[in-house]
């Protein structure tokens, strides 16, 4: 009798009647629940959530649509890169230059993206881990200020980053990328699940109506010069919009799907997310035995209210472990992006991009050992790449790379996209999006700089 061989084969996973749905457990992860809630408490509290909702809409949701469409019109063209659809022999030889470096500036700051979210993912995994001893050993030290040890701990960050490049570009292989997408579309209703029943606990506390006060009747004095630009920039982070992720989702959508209702999707369902998050998390800091610091809520505010609540840690586990799949998810998909940014330029070897990274990484942990100065400021590096990455560079990245879109794109194309059966007024909505686009968000960002530099 013949051996019987078995092969494994991954189901196949509908991405185009599920699109918005992936690309909504992609962009939700360490934006919406470790930034959105410290960076609204430093910045006015519920005037900050109007001032980001707005945003989200006059911003957020442009932007989202423009990369989703241009994945599609990409898809349906069959053009592999964003750079060919762009750069296409239809042009000047000015515009092409002018693509070319607009074009460019999309992938570097992928890279900075990609070195930003190791850092979050390396704090991530030292969580889980605290988290699987407190299961096992019963470590009392868990809720005794460890995610502190860690920030006192340069060098373990710089390790635990490294593993998290290593894992992202373990899990950017197409099958293992496939299961990621969907153990994160599998696990999200769940997490979610969780979420609202923390909320729902939460708000039957008397100290929630405080916050209820702030969101309906928000002081608008408590803004700071610099909050327009936060709100912007978070807006443009938590969006996924900048550095070319949200194009491939795009791809996936067929000539029947409206880019224009799957960014809409995104962009609500993602607000009433990060909404969830701050309400969380922000009240979960009562449970801390010492004040705790803005940019920590998410680490230390969790394992507070479950021991306060003697609810049983595996649910942190599982917190947790969620929060480090969408890191990677998020991870592995601006790995994929840079892989193909680099395969156009013709510098995507099969190990040439990893050893960019490797002697990136080493440079920083040179600099560690060797600046004194670095070691006992690692995490005010970090908020300054942060402030510069998100504020700075990625808005600038998602105007420039609009603005170049909307200049590529056809007319037909976009009175296509709005003008349908459903809605017959689209040509007034392709007006206002158009404008957003070419006057409103570049207008907006060059106002939120000078209210901070000048004000």
């Amino acid at each position: 009798m013949g051996s019987m061989k078995f092969k494994f084969k991954l189901p196949d996973f509908d991405f185009t009647r599920t699109s918005y749905f992936v690309a909504v457990s992609t962009t939700f992860g360490l934006g919406n629940l470790w930034r959105f809630p410290y960076i609204a408490s430093e910045n006015g509290y519920g005037a900050f959530l109007w001032l980001y909702i707005t945003l989200s809409l006059l911003v957020g949701a442009p932007l989202l649509i423009n990369e989703i469409l241009l994945g599609k019109t990409m898809g349906l063209k069959k053009f592999k890169h964003y750079q060919s659809f762009f750069l296409s022999h239809t042009h000047s030889n000015e515009q092409n230059f002018l693509g070319r470096v607009i074009c460019f500036f999309p992938t570097a700051v992928s890279t900075l993206t990609l070195i930003y979210f190791s850092v979050l993912g390396g704090w991530v995994i030292f969580m889980f881990v605290q988290s699987f001893m407190f299961q096992v050993g019963q470590n009392k030290a868990y809720f005794d200020g460890v995610f502190f040890q860690l920030i006192e701990r340069p060098y373990l960050q710089i390790l635990l980053a490294s593993v998290h490049l290593i894992f992202a570009f373990w899990a950017s292989t197409p099958k293992l990328k496939k299961v990621i997408s969907l153990l994160s579309c599998l696990l999200f209703p769940l997490f979610l699940g969780i979420l609202f029943f923390l909320l729902y606990e939460i708000f039957n506390s008397q100290s929630s109506h405080w916050t209820f006060l702030q969101m309906l009747y928000p002081n608008f004095r408590s803004l700071k010069p610099e909050s327009l630009q936060f709100a912007l920039g978070h807006v443009i982070f938590t969006m996924s919009v900048g550095y070319g992720s949200m194009v491939f989702f795009g791809k996936r959508l067929t000539a029947r799907d409206s880019a224009v209702a799957t960014g809409s999707r995104v962009v609500i369902q993602d607000v009433i997310f990060s909404l969830s998050a701050y309400f969380v998390f922000v009240l979960m800091t009562q449970f801390a035995l010492w004040p705790v610091q803005s940019f920590e809520i998410l680490f230390t505010a969790i394992s507070k209210y479950l021991e306060q609540e003697s609810i049983s840690h595996i649910w942190a586990l599982f917190f947790f472990g969620f929060v480090y799949l969408t890191a990677l998810n998020a991870s592995v998909s601006i790995v994929d992006v840079i892989k193909r940014d680099l395969d156009y330029y013709g510098s995507a070897e099969k190990y040439k991009f990893k050893l960019i990274l490797i002697l990136l990484l080493g440079t920083l942990a040179i600099a560690t050992l060797i600046l004194p100065d670095l070691r006992r400021g690692f995490l005010d590096y970090f908020f300054i790449f942060d402030d510069v990455l998100i504020n700075w560079l990625l808005p600038v990245a998602a105007i420039g790379f609009s603005w170049l879109c909307l200049r590529r794109f056809e007319r037909g194309t976009l009175e296509a996209e709005f003008k349908t059966s459903d809605f017959p007024q689209g040509h007034r909505l392709l007006v206002y999006w158009s404008f957003l686009i070419r006057v409103f968000v570049p207008a907006l960002f060059l106002f939120s700089i000078s209210l901070r530099l000048f004000i």
